[in-house]
């Protein structure tokens, strides 16, 4: 891969990006990067870290959630970043293990977190972690309660206990 592959790549990320339209338009708090800058820092850099947000960065929000599906743009850019030995690629989501692993799971170098942290497979490795399996997790059902509680109060109200 040459060196000037991997920010086509990113270009190409950052081109497709829109600006989330706010009440009057487009919302215009966060200035636009530097391009050149960008370009100039990631060449430069010996190590990068990417940390990726699932829903609603790589894939739309929609009222389906099974829909969220990657388009072959995002899987191939994810894959381009991982590929370069300099990078460190994470997909951080609040899915589950089946789901990001149907999905990303067949990039090796990339790493994954589901379930908001609670689980993570490492880059080049196809073992979950679970981070919650030494801890007390006695609390949850006090917690389980009061949901449980105030969701029968709540019209249309529901909660999902992951894993």
């Amino acid at each position: 891969m040459s060196s000037t592959a991997v920010p086509a790549a990113a270009q190409d990320g950052i081109d497709g990006v829109q600006p989330a339209p706010g009440p009057t338009g487009p919302h215009e708090g966060t200035p636009r990067l530097d391009q050149d800058a960008l370009s100039q820092q990631y060449a430069n850099a010996g190590k990068r870290l990417f940390m990726f947000d699932y829903d609603g960065t790589l894939t739309p929000i929609v009222e389906d959630p099974a829909a969220a599906v990657p388009t072959e743009t995002v899987l191939t850019t994810i894959r381009r970043l991982a590929a370069d030995p300099r990078n460190t690629v994470w997909i951080i989501s609040g899915r589950d293990q089946n789901f990001l692993d149907r999905y990303m799971g067949g990039i090796a170098e990339l790493g994954l977190s589901a379930e908001h942290g609670s689980f993570l497979r490492e880059p080049r490795s196809s073992t979950w972690l679970n981070l919650a399996d030494n801890e007390d997790m006695s609390w949850q059902e006090e917690v389980m309660r009061v949901f449980e509680e105030w969701t029968k109060k709540t019209q249309g109200g529901f909660f999902l206990l992951g894993s």
